[in-house]
């Protein structure tokens, strides 16, 4: 197994998606700090009124199953794609299934900044709150 993934390194080199320096990661450390987190959560259906958690507003809770939608980042900024959108793109498309750890650490930023949801302390561990 270590020679296999040793030719595909060299065939294949893992590089940072934003700054394309190559490393270990497709998502260097310096760049994932770069990511502008969605502060303020709105409610799913209207997208009007900011709600705690993103849970949907007073006048929207009947007019759909959804309970809330927990937004980490934006996949659009000024109209030009971040580089939250390139990480999912090379995730669905490019079926490189390791971008799910750089993926897994925003939403895991996030969860750790909101008020009413915790983070597992580990990516590979999940619990239920």
């Amino acid at each position: 197994m270590g020679i296999i993934k040793f030719i595909l390194d060299i065939i294949f080199p893992i590089y940072c998606i934003s700054c394309k320096k190559e490393g270990s990661a497709w998502l260097c450390d310096k760049c994932l700090n770069k990511i502008i987190f969605k502060v303020n959560q709105t409610c799913p259906i209207c997208n009007k009124i900011i709600t705690p958690n993103g849970e949907a507003c007073f006048s929207c809770q009947h007019q759909s199953a959804i309970d809330g939608i927990l937004v980490a980042s934006f996949y659009r900024k000024n109209k030009k794609k971040t580089v939250v959108a390139a990480l999912i793109h090379f995730y669905k498309y490019r079926f490189v299934d390791t971008i799910g750890l750089s993926l897994g650490k925003i939403l895991e930023a996030i969860a750790r900044n909101n008020n009413s949801c915790s983070a597992p302390s580990s990516p590979f561990t999940l619990e239920r709150v």
